[in-house]
């Protein structure tokens, strides 16, 4: 900072100086010059928010799970989640990340609840497959119901609930698909198995994921997260229905159109 010397006073900016005054005195500064990112830090950003994006894009797929399940800064956790999948992306693709290059099998495991993990409930998971067809079939055999539910003297019945996503990779499309509820006695000495099977449009490079939701019951849904839990349980990149490792460059999906199919049922028992 300067101060006017000239008998001529001046306020305001002129090229690169400001003119004006400070405790009765005129000064001149020169204006700072515009900060402006590297070609990498811009990479960088536009990769930092395309997993910003990403990570909303799966919040709002299974929102009605989250709704109840979500706990403790469930939106900066999966932000971070999906962060560092981008991160292990290979460092050539810097700037034009999105999840078609990422390995999604990395979300597998995320809790909605991170005070009660899944497996605090269940004992096993699901199996899960996907057909020739790119159908998703879904099973839980049957067997004792202690090598399938955690007991818990308080209650009696668990509750399941399961959300899939099925989005297009490569485009604006998807589906998002809501088991009914699933109520089992866990104090029956037999589970008698359940199956579905959810048949998924599979036409281009698709992401799929499977959000499982547990929650012990008495006569109603319990509001203690000691006792429900739900995660991402599976997830997987398809290329017409057939399994594929991510290695092409895509943009990130965003909402075009929704799609969804509400209240498909499970087949109770073994099946044939």
């Amino acid at each position: 900072m300067a101060t006017q010397q000239s008998l001529v006073k001046r306020s305001g900016k002129l090229g690169n100086m400001v003119f004006y005054q400070r405790e009765k005195k005129d000064v001149k500064r020169h204006t700072s010059k515009p900060y402006e990112l590297s070609e990498e830090s811009k990479k960088s950003s536009t990769d930092f928010g395309r997993a910003s994006t990403s990570a909303a894009y799966i919040r709002k797929a299974f929102a009605p799970l989250i709704e109840y399940y979500g706990y403790r800064g469930i939106v900066n956790r999966l932000n971070a989640r999906v962060n560092a999948l981008f991160k292990t992306i290979p460092a050539a693709l810097k700037g034009k990340k999105s999840l078609l290059h990422a390995n999604l099998s990395q979300l597998v495991g995320f809790e909605f609840n991170p005070y009660t993990s899944l497996d605090k409930l269940l004992a096993k998971f699901p199996q899960y497959q996907i057909g020739e067809d790119g159908t998703l079939q879904i099973a839980m055999e049957k067997e004792k119901s202690s090598l399938w539910f955690k007991t818990n003297p308080k209650f009696q019945k668990i509750l399941l609930q399961l959300m899939i996503f099925n989005f297009d990779l490569e485009g604006d499309d998807y589906e998002v698909f809501k088991m009914e509820d699933l109520v089992i006695d866990i104090s029956m000495p037999i589970f008698t198995g359940a199956r579905v099977a959810i048949p998924t449009t599979q036409q281009g490079k698709k992401g799929l994921l499977v959000a499982l939701g547990a929650s012990y019951r008495d006569r109603g849904m319990t509001g203690d997260r000691r006792y429900f839990a739900c995660q991402i349980n599976f997830a997987v990149q398809l290329n017409n229905g057939k399994v594929f490792s991510p290695a092409s460059e895509t943009k990130v999906p965003q909402k075009n159109k929704e799609e969804k199919i509400e209240g498909i049922s499970w087949v109770l028992g073994e099946g044939d």
